[in-house]
C-alpha cells in the first residue's frame, strides 16, 4: 500500500524551526500579494488526537473501528507509520493502542496539546488563507484534509496527496519542559510554537509535491530548489515575515542582508556550488546554530537563504508563473536567467 502511496513527513528531531521575531521582508513591492478574496476553499479540519484518547477503554475493539472507519487512510498511516504499531491486519492492534493512550507521559503530553490547543480557530483561518493562495496559483491541484495528532515526540508535519496531518505536541513553545528533557538544542527549539505550524505545512507540501530528483546532487540545484521552496511558501504566505518563512530569528535576517555579497563571494571562491559531496554541502544548507565558514551570529542554512535571494531575482526578472518554477528541471538555469547581483 505505501509503495503506491506518495508520503512526507517532517521527522521532529529534524524540523526546521521558525523564529518568533518578525522583520520586514528583503522585497519592498510584494509581488505575491494577489487578490484571493473571491477563491472559494472549502478545508475539512479534524481532531484526531481527541477522538483516539475519547475511547473508552472497556470497548477498545469497538473504538479502534470506529477511527478506523472515520478516518480511514489516515488511521492505518497513524499505526503503521506514525507510531509503529502496525495496521488494522494486526490482531495486536487494539492491546497496541490501548497502551499508547493510557502511558503516563503520553496522556501528559495529550494535556499539554489539549490546554494550548483548545481553541484552533486561528489556525484554521490561517491554513484557509493559505490554500486560497494555493489553489490561486494550482487551481487543478487537491485541498488536502486537515489532520492534528500526538505520537509521542515522532512526527511534527505528515503530508499525503490527500492529508495534511500536525502533531500538535511539536508546537508546545520553545520553553516547554518536554523539549528540554529530550535534549533538543536551542536553535531547533527556539520557536517550537503555534508560529510555526502553518510555514512549517506549505513548505512541506512544497518539498512532497516538488522533490529533488537523485541526479541533482550539486550545491548549486540544492540552494536552489530550496530556494524555490522558500518562494512558494512565500506565495502561499504573502504577508508573513522572511524570518518565519525560513526560521530565522530578526538578527540572523539582518545578518543575511548585511553579509549577501560576501557570502556570494564565499560560495563562488570556494569553488563549491558544483560539489556533490554530502559531507560538504550540508554545511551550507543543513540545520545548526551557525554556517561553517561564517561568523556565530549566522544562521545555518545560509545557502537555502541566498538560494531564495536568487529564485526571487529569476521570478522578478522573467515571465514565469509558480507553477512553472516549481516544474523547472534546469535548475542551474534559474541562476543563469535570475539577473543575480547581491547587495552590498
Amino acid at each position: 500500500m505505501y509503495k503506491q502511496l506518495k508520503y512526507t513527513f517532517i521527522y521532529l528531531l529534524g524540523i526546521i524551526l521558525m523564529p518568533v521575531i518578525l522583520v520586514m521582508n528583503g522585497c519592498s513591492v510584494n509581488n505575491l500579494d494577489v487578490d484571493v478574496s473571491d477563491i472559494v476553499v472549502e478545508l475539512k479540519f479534524k481532531r484526531f488526537e481527541k477522538d483516539l484518547f475519547e475511547i473508552d477503554l472497556e470497548k477498545m475493539e469497538i473504538g479502534v473501528s470506529r477511527l478506523n472507519s472515520e478516518y480511514g487512510l489516515f488511521f492505518d498511516l497513524f499505526t503503521r507509520r506514525i507510531v509503529n504499531i502496525g495496521g488494522a491486519d494486526n490482531p495486536n492492534l487494539a492491546i497496541s493502542l490501548r497502551g499508547f493512550i493510557t502511558d503516563p507521559q503520553i496522556i501528559e503530553v495529550f494535556g499539554a496539546t489539549q490546554k494550548l490547543y483548545a481553541d484552533i480557530e486561528q489556525l484554521k483561518s490561517e491554513l484557509l488563507q493559505a490554500f486560497k493562495y494555493y489553489r490561486y496559483y494550482f487551481p487543478n491541484l487537491y485541498i488536502p484534509n486537515v489532520v492534528t495528532f500526538v505520537s509521542g515526540f515522532n512526527y511534527a508535519i505528515v503530508t499525503t496527496d490527500s492529508i495534511l496531518g500536525i502533531g500538535l505536541e511539536s508546537y508546545l513553545g520553545k520553553e516547554s519542559k518536554y523539549y528540554r528533557m529530550l535534549g533538543y538544542p536551542r536553535y531547533k527549539s527556539l520557536n517550537m510554537n503555534s508560529s510555526a505550524i502553518v510555514p512549517d505545512c506549505m513548505r512541506m507540501i512544497a518539498s512532497s509535491d516538488y522533490e529533488l530528483s537523485e541526479s541533482q546532487k550539486d550545491l548549486l540545484s540544492q540552494m536552489i530548489h530550496e530556494g524555490r521552496i522558500l518562494y512558494f511558501t512565500e506565495a502561499m504566505l504573502p504577508n508573513m515575515h522572511d524570518s518565519l518563512i525560513i526560521g530565522f530569528t530578526a538578527a540572523q535576517v539582518e545578518w543575511c542582508w548585511e553579509n549577501e555579497k560576501n557570502m556570494w563571494t564565499f560560495y563562488l571562491n570556494k569553488e563549491v556550488l558544483y560539489s556533490t559531496e554530502h559531507t560538504e554541502n550540508i554545511k551550507y544548507i543543513g540545520e545548526g546554530p551557525f554556517t561553517s565558514g561564517f561568523s556565530n551570529e549566522s544562521p545555518a542554512r545560509t545557502g537555502q537563504w541566498v538560494g531564495w535571494q536568487v529564485v526571487r531575482s529569476f521570478m522578478n526578472s522573467n515571465e514565469v508563473s509558480l507553477k512553472e518554477l516549481m516544474e523547472e528541471e534546469d535548475l542551474q538555469s534559474i541562476l543563469t536567467r535570475s539577473n543575480y547581483k547581491p547587495r552590498k
